[in-house]
């Protein structure tokens, strides 16, 4: 016995693995709950717990459904917690992805290649540009619309989603 011989299959996984179809309802399911419980916090709660490097935050926790929530329930004073986040390359991608998509909704920037090229550093045609020149052009327009943006109008859902 050196140490690697198998474990019964059970001591590895469960005795019941589930399908790609199952897998993706569950998914959905515990993304839709936290959405639901993140979705009941006001926006200076959800950026404190931003600030705070919440760990079902950083760690890829929570399905990313806080950035969700607050590109919904943002104002102009989520702007700059949000673009430091995208500014900061260290960040993880997928973190400063969620963040950017949110940053982008708040400030009513409806440019998707422009996106692109601040979240992944890459333009329409999948060529690389310049990351750090477009995060630098993104403040600029950051700065030139401070104080000129008018309330968003709160989403609600549809009707027919209503129960």
């Amino acid at each position: 016995m050196n140490g690697f011989e198998p474990k019964a299959a059970n001591a590895i996984f469960p005795p019941y693995s589930m399908t790609y179809e199952e897998f993706q309802q569950r998914y959905e399911a515990e993304s839709d709950e936290t959405f639901a419980r993140l979705n009941k916090l006001d926006e200076k709660t959800l950026l404190a717990m931003i600030a705070a490097r919440h760990k079902d935050i950083w760690d890829s926790g929570g399905n990313y459904q806080i950035w969700r929530v607050l590109a919904q329930k943002g104002s102009e004073s989520s702007i700059w917690p949000l673009f430091d986040i995208v500014s900061d390359l260290r960040h993880a991608y997928l973190i400063r992805y969620h963040a950017c998509d949110a940053l982008f909704e708040i400030a009513g920037i409806r440019d998707e290649g422009f996106k692109g090229e601040v979240q992944y550093g890459l333009d329409t045609r999948q060529q690389p540009v310049d990351q750090q020149q477009a995060i630098r052009k993104l403040e600029q327009m950051l700065r030139a619309s401070e104080g000129t943006r008018v309330a968003r109008p709160v989403k609600r859902k549809p009707w027919w989603k209503i129960g």
